[in-house]
């Protein structure tokens, strides 16, 4: 499975056979299998797409599990995507730490998420909820004035603007930060 940073809070995540664009924005333009918006009431897609998820609910697209949680304002829709027997999550627009009954719906075994730093959920917040989900990999987005925090505690900006997982490559008791700006 290969995730690719494009722009803002957009990925796009391709297994071996679907593409997937986590909250495109206007600048992506690609034809995917579906697209996941986090925020309810829709955003942008350009490129063609067969289905688009923008609420809660249980899915199966092409043989990929998709799982839409409210996080825990009803405002941003949290996916879990299941591909290649890999777990990832794209938190959307995350405003505040998450209940215990939020981790319940999640799951556990998520080995990357995807998530936006903001004033409102700064370093220290991403950082308690890195620790709590315990991902291999934590592929960090939004205000850049939050990165020297998140540096502080190991995060790098990789040179690449993607990340290749494999079940192989996840056997690490540890968790890599990557921040793209």
């Amino acid at each position: 499975m290969k995730i690719t940073h494009h722009s803002n809070n957009t990925f796009l995540v391709e297994d071996k056979k679907v593409k997937i664009v986590c909250n495109p924005d206007e600048n992506f333009d690609q034809n995917v299998e579906f697209a996941t918006l986090s925020n309810p009431e829709g955003g942008t897609i350009k490129g063609e797409t067969k289905k688009i998820l923008h609420l809660p609910g249980e899915f199966e697209i092409s043989k990929i599990l998709v799982k839409g949680i409210f996080s825990n304002s009803r405002n941003n829709v949290i996916f879990k995507i299941v591909a290649d027997d890999i777990a990832i999550a794209h938190l959307g627009n995350i405003t505040e730490l998450p209940t215990s009954q939020w981790f319940e719906k999640l799951g556990e075994n998520v080995s990357l998420i995807m998530l936006n730093v903001s004033d409102e959920f700064d370093a220290k917040k991403a950082k308690e909820l890195i620790e709590k989900i315990d991902p291999r990999y934590a592929l960090v987005t939004g205000d850049a004035g939050q990165f020297p925090k998140l540096a502080e505690m190991g995060a790098q900006t990789p040179e690449d603007k993607s990340v290749n997982l494999t079940r192989a490559s996840l056997g690490e008791d540890r968790t890599d930060i990557l921040l793209f700006s």
